[in-house]
């Protein structure tokens, strides 16, 4: 066989509009001693054979095991030293892979690098607008020094995944995330690299995006934080992210007090729940002024308009659900004492 230097692989569930594309695009790339493997993670789709189309090597899980199980199937079958995830909806410019290459072979203490979406998401609708520029966002105004890891394209060193054993796939939807913290907590050196921008090709909805970031993003981060005893204050768990929370939480009273008050209930007054109600909600303008200055440049006063209601209530469903699932988790600990 061969040499491989770069294992890159892709895990699918019913995509196979944009697996082609993916593979397409990973096809175009300029590393030559590289494989494409693709994990199937029991789709109905017909995934192999736009796998075989595209060259790349074709695994299929018999069950249906999340995105988790799908990538630690795949890097555990790769011939190359360094892995890199890909999702399947994701399109790589062609130096990408090169340059990730490059990145990890000036810096051998590095055990991971990842990059970002661009600020040119492909789908128009308000929502994937919204959802990936918050995304490019949150990665491009993060720290380079990680304690986290992104898969949507991120690569890992063969080794340290040999080590730490890989993604925990009890927890769909942050094992990229919970893999990364394992890894720093043990003083593995990651990197987020800001220049390694990658096109993002799936297309949101108010329900898709609620959906996700409840169950799929809210839940499992709140199991990390009532696990973990030092989560880092990077990406979405900024200090400035959780006070959001928590100010969008006292809006939201303040905003049912002032219809109590509209009513007449028990005499209170308008004006100093007005007042309180402007100073949270200026508050969080200017907690979160560079991403709402950033989306005025990029698409305009009526959009920019538009995505602050819908981080407020991104806020809003989150803090909820994370407020939900810590009285779940305490009562459960006092439960289980009697």
């Amino acid at each position: 066989m061969a040499q491989v230097t770069l294992s890159i692989v892709v895990p699918v569930r019913n995509d196979a509009r944009n697996l082609a594309i993916c593979l397409a695009a990973l096809r175009r790339t300029d590393v030559q001693s590289s494989e494409i493997i693709v994990v199937d993670d029991a789709s109905e789709d017909d995934i192999c054979s736009i796998a075989n189309q595209a060259a790349a090597r074709y695994l299929r899980l018999p069950v249906r095991a999340g995105p988790g199980a799908a990538r630690n199937a795949g890097w555990r079958i790769a011939r190359g030293e360094i892995v890199l995830f890909v999702d399947s909806d994701v399109v790589v410019p062609p130096d990408a892979p090169r340059r990730l290459l490059e990145h990890l072979g000036q810096r051998p203490d590095l055990m991971g690098v990842f990059g970002s979406y661009d600020d040119s998401p492909s789908a128009q609708s308000f929502y994937s607008q919204f959802r990936n520029l918050l995304h490019h966002h949150v990665h491009q105004t993060s720290s380079q020094d990680a304690r986290t890891f992104w898969a949507g394209f991120g690569a890992i060193r063969r080794s340290a995944l040999e080590n730490s054993g890989g993604f925990d796939e009890r927890i769909e939807g942050m094992e990229d995330v919970e893999l990364g913290m394992r890894l720093a907590s043990g003083g593995a050196r990651l990197c987020l690299d800001k220049s390694l921008q990658v096109k993002h090709l799936k297309r949101w909805t108010l329900a898709s995006t609620v959906s996700t970031d409840v169950f799929s993003r809210a839940v499992p981060w709140t199991r990390l934080l009532l696990a973990a005893t030092n989560i880092p204050p990077d990406l979405n768990l900024t200090y400035a992210s959780r006070l959001s929370a928590v100010l969008v939480a006292a809006l939201m009273m303040t905003v049912g007090l002032l219809a109590l008050a509209a009513l007449h209930f028990r005499g209170w007054r308008e004006g100093p729940l007005l007042w309180t109600a402007a100073v949270l909600a200026l508050s969080l303008l200017a907690l979160n002024r560079q991403f709402y200055v950033f989306l005025l440049r990029k698409r305009g006063l009526a959009f920019a308009c538009a995505a602050v209601v819908a981080h407020w209530f991104f806020y809003f469903y989150s803090g909820v659900t994370f407020l939900i699932m810590w009285i779940a988790f305490h009562t459960s600990r006092l439960l289980g004492k009697h």
